[in-house]
């Protein structure tokens, strides 16, 4: 009976122990539903990543690729020297559906990015942690991560 409690004590150690150390973790999950992260803040594209982490393209500074989603289920974005409009859609385990139209004028200089408009067209999932904004994209099979950060 004795190492039947002794051996209760260390698994409930244990379980908290790894609780304990997942915290952030649990922090994101805790935030995946909260909108009142997502709405009615400024994103700014910070960088586009693969699945893995690795940096596929940071934007230039002199262009501004940002997104704002509106508690009424708008958005508006900023790709490069263009403007767009559009709506989104949550749905339960942070899937998004973006549905966007942008403006196509031509830019004084032609910046590295303009796909950021119709990109978004291509997200299906979302996640928040902190003042990070992960908005994932396939586009024809191909997985990729925007990451835009909360301007305060």
């Amino acid at each position: 009976m004795k190492q039947f409690f002794t051996l209760t004590i260390l698994l409930i150690g244990a379980i908290l122990f790894f609780l304990l150390s997942c915290e952030k973790f649990y922090e994101v999950l805790d935030q995946k539903y909260d909108l009142g992260i997502l709405l009615n803040h400024l994103w700014k594209l910070e960088k586009i990543t693969d699945l893995k982490n690795e940096t596929i393209l940071t934007p230039d500074e002199k262009w501004e690729y940002s997104v704002v989603f509106y508690d009424n289920d708008s958005l508006k974005i900023v790709n490069a020297c263009n403007q767009g409009e559009g709506f989104f859609k949550i749905q339960d385990n942070n899937n998004i559906e973006i549905s966007v139209s942008c403006t196509e004028m031509a830019c004084d200089s032609h910046p590295i990015y303009l796909g950021y408009c119709d990109d978004m067209g291509f997200a299906y999932e979302y996640r928040v942690s902190s003042d990070k904004l992960y908005i994932y994209i396939n586009k024809g099979g191909r997985k990729y991560i925007l990451i835009h950060r909360l301007v305060k």
